[in-house]
């Protein structure tokens, strides 16, 4: 989290005190945080902010990641996933052009960089049949 040249990257316990005051729009969280890992950050800050968490952590080159909101975990959600591809290339946790693979409740998604953008590929669901009248 950087914010106002506030960089609490790595820092769990600190996390906890700052987030509330900054009140930002998401947080993301990394379970191997050193000290208090992410499920723990979270635990302690649901009481006092109910912002936007994103849980990630590295496996090997890939990711897992998961979306809570303030009441709930949720199985997907695009924006969140383009968030946090977008994190792994500003701070250089990915190299520019490699993609980003994230191990999710939907299974894995994948993420881009494409002509200045992101492109996200999710899993299709198939369409089932409808009767025709």
């Amino acid at each position: 989290l950087i914010a106002d040249g506030d960089d609490l990257a790595g820092v769990g316990d600190t996390a906890v005190e700052r987030i509330p005051a900054l009140s930002p729009d998401l947080v993301v969280l990394d379970l191997m945080l050193p000290g208090l890992d992410g499920f723990g950050v979270l635990r302690a800050l649901r009481p006092q902010w109910k912002g936007l968490v994103l849980m990630l952590t590295a496996r090997g080159d890939d990711f897992d990641l998961r979306w809570f909101t303030p009441t709930c975990e949720v199985d997907l959600c695009g924006h969140a996933t383009l968030a946090s591809a977008h994190v792994l290339w500003e701070t250089r946790r990915l190299g520019a052009g490699a993609t980003a693979r994230f191990h999710t409740k939907s299974g894995l998604l994948t993420a881009d960089q494409r002509d200045g953008l992101i492109e996200l590929d999710f899993p299709a669901t198939p369409a089932d049949a409808a009767p025709v009248s």
